[in-house]
């Protein structure tokens, strides 16, 4: 079965959420839902669901390749994107589009109403889980530096960092941002960017001297910049391995219970692992002790 989804037409419509753009798209999708078929209604449907099937499901995102991003034609693309498509259109869902924003535009574009479901990019920590009801997580992300070629300053910790006075680039309101400022003792050399590409070009013109990301991305970075930066050796010791998972509302509880039903489904059949090896993600460690989740 072809995961990708076969696209019939695509529209782009432009919202504003703050001084943010966020592109929006729907997308419809072909027939085959996979050998479920789309799910029929039921009288007691969450409410969510019955939206999402009658005007097509808004995927909240970053632009953050390979996990999420937006095709030239507006297609939602990327890990999170086909996961959640595949489960939605499980469920009976047809259309999709995409609203990007930087990474704390995120939450307050979905408690705006302004997307549906805002995925597979946010950790369950004591913060989010009262106020956000999470999914359970699609892959885990683990942290490493990019630093200039070479690495001349050795840089493989925040510790290091630290002990160097070096200073860091990052993604704003973060786990890792949360962290370094606890391992770094202050934000005073932490530099907030708003996306990795910024990451990279602030590397490169010698505004940060590592920034981190998932190990992922920087290797899909890499590919867009070629000699422009170095991968330090191993993943950052000092940051947590992070489950990845998606959120709804809270009063969208009952949502979650049956998009984790088609999860499961997604993982007995293996479908979740041969995507997960086909974009890099280790699979295995979703079974991992050291995952912070809601439960």
């Amino acid at each position: 079965m072809d995961r990708r989804t076969s696209l019939k037409k695509t529209r782009t419509v432009t919202a504003a959420l703050g001084a943010i753009a966020l592109a929006v798209s729907l997308v419809a999708c072909g027939a085959d839902t996979g050998s479920n078929g789309a799910a029929p209604a039921a009288a007691d449907e969450p409410a969510l669901l019955t939206k999402m099937k009658a005007e097509g499901a808004i995927l909240g995102m970053v632009d953050s390749p390979p996990t999420s991003f937006v095709e030239s034609d507006g297609t939602p693309a990327g890990f999170s994107s086909l996961v959640t498509m595949e489960i939605l259109k499980r469920m009976g869902v047809t259309e999709f589009g995409a609203l990007v924003t930087d990474f704390p535009g995120a939450i307050p574009a979905l408690m705006a109403q302004r997307s549906d479901i805002r995925i597979g990019g946010l950790t369950p920590n004591d913060e989010r889980c009262p106020v956000m009801a999470f999914t359970k997580p699609s892959h885990v992300l683990t942290y490493a530096f990019a630093v200039k070629p070479g690495n001349p300053l050795d840089l493989h910790s925040l510790a290091d960092l630290a002990a160097t006075n070096s200073k860091l680039g990052t993604q704003g309101a973060t786990t890792q941002e949360r962290v370094a400022i606890e391992v770094m003792g202050g934000s005073e050399n932490i530099v907030i960017l708003p996306d990795r590409q910024s990451g990279i070009d602030a590397l490169r013109t010698d505004r940060v001297d590592a920034f981190v990301a998932p190990l992922e991305t920087l290797v899909q970075l890499q590919s867009t910049n070629p000699g422009a930066f170095d991968i330090a050796d191993g993943i950052v010791p000092d940051l947590p391995i992070l489950a990845q998972a998606s959120v709804v509302r809270n009063e969208d509880k009952d949502f979650v219970e049956a998009y984790d039903k088609i999860f499961d489904e997604l993982v007995a059949e293996g479908w979740l692992e041969e995507l997960s090896d086909e974009y890099g993600f280790d699979f295995s460690l979703l079974s991992s002790p050291e995952l912070t989740t809601c439960d």
